[in-house]
């Protein structure tokens, strides 16, 4: 099987948190949002810095920049209060 380059899996996970932060964004989920959100940053570095031959995940190297801004991470978790 084929792997796919960083910025479509980034893309195909973008529509996933996207749809389920639409659904449980109404009600009192910002402390598990938190956690999703941190969880989700943690990964996609794991993933991006295993696919370099490293082992860790690239927080001295891997920017919030390349993360959120040249790959296009969702981070959009914020509760809407009605």
């Amino acid at each position: 099987m084929q792997k796919l380059p960083s910025k479509e899996q980034v893309a195909n996970l973008n529509r996933y948190l996207r749809g389920w932060m639409g659904y449980f964004r109404l009600g009192n989920g910002s402390a598990t949002f938190r956690k999703l959100a941190n969880f989700v940053n943690k990964r996609v570095r794991h993933v991006i810095w295993r696919r370099r031959g490293r082992r860790g995940y690239g927080w001295g190297k891997l920017t919030s920049d390349y993360i959120y801004g040249q790959l296009g991470l969702f981070y959009d978790y914020h509760v809407v209060r009605l």
